[in-house]
């Protein structure tokens, strides 16, 4: 009898939606640029980014000098690769900010 109520706890037990956060589906990356401020500074940050693997968009913000990344699903950049590629576009990034887009 008491194995029976053990066993049956324990299939309960797996039967439970998961308690733990969902994972991210697609992350969104905001980073604040220094020296970003004209047209073609926007255009040619843009443009690194969008060859980037993993990238579905790019948005450029040019009054708030940031840049938003929405991956692909089930993608991933790291805020250091970021910050990289930025330099290599000639600007600096001043602060990368990694959030759950879905």
């Amino acid at each position: 009898m008491r194995t029976g109520f053990i066993l049956c706890m324990a299939l309960s037990f797996l039967a439970l939606p998961s308690l733990a956060a969902p994972a991210c589906k697609s992350e969104r990356l905001v980073v604040a640029v220094d020296g970003m401020v004209c047209d073609f500074c926007a255009q040619s940050v843009k443009k690194v980014m969008e060859k980037e693997d993993g990238v579905k968009d790019v948005a450029i913000d040019l009054s708030a000098k940031t840049v938003t990344l929405n991956m692909q699903d089930n993608k991933d950049m790291d805020e250091a690769y970021v910050t990289e590629l930025i330099r290599q576009a000639g600007y600096k990034a001043t602060k990368v900010t990694k959030t759950c887009a879905g």
